[in-house]
């Protein structure tokens, strides 16, 4: 006797998240709680290691030779890196390619935060942040 094959559709699970004042209680919705403040330092902790060492590296192999650099031209080597990933995707290349070109990027991104001090990780959770309280679609562009 054969059997019959069943198939199942995936229900998506149905969540809502009540924000009102009443739900949130006493805790006003702007005040972090000590999750979000752990959170954020330790993601800024962990990028400004990552971006040490991004650093480092970069120092080691020649590429801060003129001091701190001129940012132009740093923040140009980041778009080609950007580019460079985009052709990869037009080429077709493997799933592993476009991730290192993009992995170039984030490396260039958090060496050149590292040297001029920015709190790369912190304004990431903080930009994180005040995206989830902007509206759908905010600013009306299509894409």
């Amino acid at each position: 006797m054969k059997r019959k094959k069943r198939t199942y559709k995936r229900r998506q699970p149905q969540v809502t998240v009540d924000v009102s004042a009443s739900a949130l209680g006493t805790i006003p919705p702007t005040v972090p709680t000590d999750a979000e403040i752990f959170k954020r330092g330790m993601m800024s902790e962990t990028f400004r290691l990552l971006g040490r060492e991004c650093y480092n590296i970069a120092e080691s192999r020649g590429f801060w030779r003129d001091g701190q650099g001129n940012p132009g031209s740093k923040i140009a080597l980041m778009h080609s890196e950007l580019s460079e990933a985009l052709e990869a995707i037009r080429k077709g290349g493997p799933i592993g390619a476009v991730a290192e070109e993009f992995a170039d990027t984030v490396i260039r991104i958090m060496d050149f935060c590292y040297s001029q001090g920015y709190d790369l990780g912190g304004a990431i959770v903080t930009k994180i942040d005040t995206n989830r309280k902007r509206p759908y679609m905010h600013g009306g562009k299509a894409f």
